[in-house]
C-alpha cells in the first residue's frame, strides 16, 4: 500500500467547513479545480466529478463511489482502475479541529493493487491535484471566491 496525505488549514471552525464541504452542488462555485460534482451520500452511490484539465488540457471526469460518511468529520470515496486487485484508491476528506476555533482539511489517499508501482507517477500527480481543492475550499470559506469570480488561469 502507498499513501499520500494533503493538509490545508481552514479559516473557520469544523462545523462551518463541513456545511460547505458537503454542499457538492456548489463545488463548482469555488472557481478552481472542480467544474461539477454530482452524487448522493449513500454507501455505494456512484459520483461524477469533472475536474479542470491539468496544465490547460481537457477536463477530466472521475467516477468514484461514495463509501462512507462520519457526519461533521469525514467523507470517503473509492476509485478503482479495473478490478480492485489492479489498483484501488480510497480518498478520505477529514476535518480536524485546529487551534483558535479553526479547522484543518486532511485528505488521505490509500492506494493498493498490483499495478500501483507501475502507475505511481500519474496516480501521485492526480492525487496532488487535490491540493487545489483544499486551497479552493479555504478561499471559499474566507469569502475570497464569490460565485461570479472569474476562473483562475490553469497552473
Amino acid at each position: 500500500m502507498r499513501q499520500l496525505t494533503l493538509v490545508q488549514p481552514l479559516p473557520v471552525d469544523a462545523d462551518t467547513a463541513w456545511s460547505v464541504l458537503v454542499d457538492i452542488e456548489r463545488w463548482s462555485e469555488w472557481r478552481g479545480l472542480v467544474l461539477s460534482a454530482e452524487g448522493a451520500f449513500e454507501p455505494g452511490a456512484p459520483w461524477t466529478v469533472r475536474l479542470r484539465g491539468d496544465r490547460g488540457g481537457s477536463p477530466r471526469t472521475l467516477r468514484p463511489l461514495f463509501t462512507s460518511m462520519k457526519p461533521g468529520r469525514e467523507i470517503v470515496f473509492e476509485t478503482r482502475i479495473g478490478a480492485a486487485w489492479v489498483a484501488r484508491m480510497v480518498h478520505h476528506f477529514e476535518l480536524e479541529a485546529a487551534p483558535e476555533g479553526r479547522a484543518t482539511l486532511v485528505q488521505r489517499f490509500e492506494i493498493t493493487g498490483l499495478a500501483v508501482p507501475l502507475l505511481w507517477g500519474p496516480l501521485e500527480r492526480g492525487m496532488r491535484q487535490f491540493e487545489e481543492l483544499g486551497s479552493d475550499l479555504a478561499r471559499r470559506l474566507a469569502g475570497a471566491a464569490p460565485p461570479d469570480a472569474p476562473l483562475p488561469p490553469p497552473s
